[in-house]
């Protein structure tokens, strides 16, 4: 109990004090799973089958989102982490967990050289991500979401294997100006199997790096996770 009360003074004395640095809130999850779905829309010639990689445009939308966890520890000479409009003041140990959804949609390019194996592309459109960011220590707990829409673009290489089988490697960014995360980044590599003519299943790796800067009423972030990732894909065209 007097630990408690200590933890709820010192809490009330911060914010009378009217202190603005707080330390930035990070979190690293290398175990995470990350399930995706993407659609597209092709407008090549329609020579070989939607889910078949392919020389041309096209229109791609995706979803993801997944869950990770971690802990941080602030030292005695350490400031606070802010959260919810709580103060976590140093020194302790506190635990972070996070949703983080990522939703796009934009425009594709793809082209393979002298019609070989080997195929680059280029993506660029709009972005939205959406992070629901928890904290707890023995004494106080706190959560905030954060929802942001901004720009996104990438570049990617693509190895046709086998007929129906490829190996797509991708590099992504989303920033915005606006409140909440200010940039992501993204990695990540897939082996694709055609399961149809519209439908291909995707079994790969992924990282990502997630962060938001100067956040008015909240500590700032940076949220890094990885691990194993399954898709599903959804191609259509002529």
């Amino acid at each position: 109990m007097n630990r408690v009360w200590i933890a709820t003074f010192a809490a009330v004395m911060f914010a009378m004090s009217g202190c603005e640095s707080t330390t930035r809130i990070e979190a690293r999850d290398q175990s995470v799973f990350v399930p995706s779905i993407r659609a597209s829309v092709n407008f090549g010639r329609g020579v070989e089958a939607p889910s078949l990689p392919q020389d041309g445009h096209a229109i791609e939308f995706e979803v993801i989102r997944t869950k990770g966890r971690d802990n941080q520890s602030l030292a005695a000479n350490q400031s606070p982490i802010t959260l919810g409009g709580r103060s976590f003041l140093a020194p302790q140990e506190v635990r972070h967990d996070f949703t983080f959804t990522y939703v796009d949609i934009g425009w594709r390019w793809r082209h393979f050289f002298g019609g070989g194996a080997l195929g680059l592309e280029a993506l660029a459109g709009l972005g939205y991500t959406g992070v629901e960011l928890g904290t707890t220590s023995a004494t106080l707990q706190a959560s905030q979401g954060f929802d942001t829409r901004g720009a996104q673009g990438g570049i990617g290489l693509i190895w046709r294997a086998q007929a129906s089988t490829s190996v797509h490697l991708r590099l992504t960014e989303f920033a915005s100006l606006g409140e909440g995360v200010s940039h992501a980044n993204r990695a990540e590599v897939f082996l694709n199997q055609a399961l149809a003519r519209n439908i291909t299943a995707r079994i790969g790796y992924t990282g990502w790096e997630v962060n938001a800067d100067a956040l008015p009423n909240s500590s700032a972030f940076r949220l890094r996770f990885s691990g194993p990732a399954l898709g599903l894909q959804f191609d259509f065209g002529p």
